[in-house]
């Protein structure tokens, strides 16, 4: 009796044990299954996104009543089994950190929150980042500083080559990289054109004793523009796709890819 008994608990056991084996596939099979159809469904929205931006380009270059502005918007594309969101931004109305002065940068820095004691200095030490020569400006910061304060890298004396490399640059914080992001560009030359300049910038720009004037754009007030399409599929997938295009003259209709990635707040 004592061993049939003792069978029987085995017996008991293994079917515990089986039906926690079968239970443990099936929920990871389905989770597999959701991340698999995830995975497609997010391809899918990346290829409708960069579609998006494609049209996008071609309704600025397009001569014919379906011609899209440059700060209009934003547009709303229908596309097969999904929709995108389209932001279209003249470069030339941000700052170029390449070539802004220090009054223009501190303004700017300030515009977007900083204290005013903070924005000198950190200003001073952007230009020093991207100046060539190993002494600061007053209040800025070259290799001493930079060893000073316990990091292992100092500015390079060469320009910035992208907008993230601001994030290194001495003083300088995560939450007032992200205010200031949106704000600069790498793609444009002198200082930001103050008809198309955003909020922002413009206070800026009014902060300043001598204002910039307006380009002679001949009517074309920005050819450097930053396209962001945000796309949502049927099937749940979402992607955002952020493009810098330079646009040629309207006669010949070309274009330029000039940045191609997925962050909306990059150059």
């Amino acid at each position: 009796m004592r061993s049939r008994g003792f069978a029987l608990v085995i017996v008991l056991w293994t079917l515990v044990l089986l039906s926690f084996l079968i239970t443990h596939m099936v929920t990871t099979g389905r989770t597999e299954t959701r991340i698999a159809a995830n995975l497609v469904a997010n391809a899918e929205a990346e290829a409708q996104a960069e579609g998006a931006v494609t049209e996008t380009v071609f309704r600025l270059i397009d001569g014919s009543d379906g011609h899209w502005n440059v700060e209009d918007g934003p547009h709303m594309l229908r596309l097969q089994r999904a929709t995108a969101t389209v932001t279209i931004r003249a470069e030339s109305g941000k700052v170029n950190p390449n070539a802004a002065p220090f009054e223009l940068m501190a303004a700017l820095l300030v515009a977007c929150g900083a204290e005013q004691t903070q924005a000198g200095p950190l200003a001073a030490a952007i230009l020093d980042w991207r100046e060539p020569g190993d002494r600061p400006r007053m209040g800025g910061a070259k290799l001493p500083q930079y060893r000073a304060a316990g990091l292992n890298y100092a500015p390079p004396n060469a320009q910035f080559e992208s907008l993230d490399e601001i994030r290194r640059v001495i003083g300088m914080t995560p939450d007032l990289f992200r205010r200031l992001k949106p704000h600069l560009s790498l793609y444009q030359q002198g200082d930001p054109d103050p008809r198309i300049a955003d909020p922002i910038v413009t206070a800026a720009l009014k902060s300043l004793p001598t204002k910039p004037s307006a380009r002679n754009t001949d009517g074309l007030l920005a050819r450097t523009v930053s396209i962001t399409a945000q796309v949502t599929t049927e099937s749940g997938g979402h992607f955002l796709r952020h493009a810098v295009v330079r646009l040629e003259p309207p006669v010949t209709q070309n274009y330029a890819i000039l940045a191609w990635d997925t962050d909306a707040e990059t150059e």
